[in-house]
């Protein structure tokens, strides 16, 4: 198909409304109550700046070349796929990964305490308590910063453990640590299961034909 006004209306609007696509989804992981996600928009935010100067970039290159619109397809469809996994998913799965990996082990550190406060209250129950001031954020997105609460305010006042109490705090902080640790590490998992169920793969290689 030999590229004419229409074609060029064609790409120039698959590129905004790509564009619109991306800033939305910025927008809303910017709007996120966790922490775990904030990041992935400032990501989104540099993937279409990215795509922008290489897309400039690679038609500045190919400007003796004159292509027709599946060439100019081609040529946007990799140069978006490239930007977003190296600029998003990359970095995205290591983000996550690292604020898991911190949470996993803020959890077992309180999880430390809890088991070794039955033989050694004082200083684990200062660990505890200093564990929720360094870590209150972290912990309330874990929900289980009410229960630790409740727990720790319970042996300041009593000076003592109740053995139902401890058993129940540790179960949280058992269920949290096997939540966050199974939780999938990709920026977009609902994202691989569209493309799954959508067969976009397939759509792209008959594309690239």
């Amino acid at each position: 198909m030999i590229l004419d006004a229409y074609g060029i209306t064609l790409v120039w609007a698959f590129i905004v409304l790509y564009s619109i696509m991306v800033l939305l989804a910025a927008n809303r992981v910017a709007q996120q109550k966790t922490t775990r996600e904030r990041p992935l928009s400032f990501l989104l935010l540099l993937h279409l700046v990215t795509f922008y100067l290489t897309l400039l970039t690679a038609y500045f290159l190919l400007s003796s070349w004159k292509p027709d619109l599946r060439d100019l397809a081609t040529i946007n469809v990799f140069l978006i796929v490239g930007s977003f996994v190296t600029i998003v998913e990359v970095p995205g799965f290591i983000l996550i990964s690292n604020q898991d990996d911190k949470s996993v082990e803020v959890l077992s550190e309180v999880r430390k305490n809890l088991v070794s406060i039955t033989f050694n209250f004082d200083h684990s129950l200062e660990n505890l308590q200093s564990l929720q001031r360094a870590n209150k954020v972290r912990l309330g997105e874990q929900n289980v910063s009410e229960v630790l609460d409740y727990f720790v305010k319970s042996c300041a006042r009593i000076k003592n453990v109740d053995a139902s109490l401890l058993n129940l705090t540790l179960s949280e902080i058992n269920l949290s640590i096997r939540e966050v640790s199974q939780q999938s590490k990709h920026p977009f998992p609902r994202l691989l299961d569209i493309l799954s169920l959508a067969g976009l793969s397939f759509l792209i290689a008959q594309l690239l034909r």
